[in-house]
């Protein structure tokens, strides 16, 4: 699924599209060796999609050793481009310890990036952080407008956790989480 978002994004010239496609379709079909080689050619270029397929590549152990440390690099390099997919990932990695020391702060900053681009997933997970009051203060009108957010792209979770927090708040306060979350606009 995150190689079909990485296919869908960013703008490609002919023969590089086709070489990107032909490395998705390598990796499908779990040729992960020729994926590999042209998801290399392609990130050493500075395509962000190839770099961020490079890192899932060695996040996941997929045609290489499995290597956090390989997989952030690669990720780093794809989200500081603004690959929002590549900035989830460097928030999940950040706040599960993977590759990285745990930092929820750090977790926070990369899902923040993500969320505004309009990921899901960060999107969710920015959610939680704010009900739980991690790294910030609790804040469950936050919570309820990223989870608004993300519901609206299919999140059945999100929707449970909105509809929770939203039954707590006064008719004044879901009116005005719901006017941020439909005038809000991905940067």
């Amino acid at each position: 699924m995150l190689l079909a978002l990485a296919l869908t994004t960013g703008a490609w010239m002919p023969v590089q599209a086709q070489t990107f496609e032909q490395s998705v379709a390598a990796y499908e079909s779990k040729d992960y060796r020729k994926a590999f080689a042209g998801f290399k050619k392609l990130a050493a270029q500075g395509y962000a999609n190839a770099q961020f397929n490079l890192g899932l590549m060695y996040a996941e152990g997929r045609g290489v050793p499995k290597d956090d440390m390989m997989a952030m690099g690669w990720h780093k390099l794809a989200a500081a481009q603004g690959n929002a997919s590549a900035q989830f990932v460097l928030g999940a990695m950040y706040a599960d310890g993977r590759g990285v020391p745990k930092d929820d702060m750090m977790a926070m900053g990369w899902y923040v990036a993500a969320a505004e681009q309009g990921q899901a997933d960060a999107q969710f997970n920015l959610g939680l952080m704010y009900a739980e009051g991690q790294v910030v203060p609790r804040d469950y009108q936050q919570a309820y407008f990223w989870w608004l957010l993300d519901g609206t792209q299919g999140d059945k979770d999100a929707a449970k956790f909105r509809d929770l927090v939203e039954r707590d708040f006064s008719p004044a306060q879901r009116a005005a989480a719901q006017a941020d979350a439909r005038n809000w606009k991905p940067k």
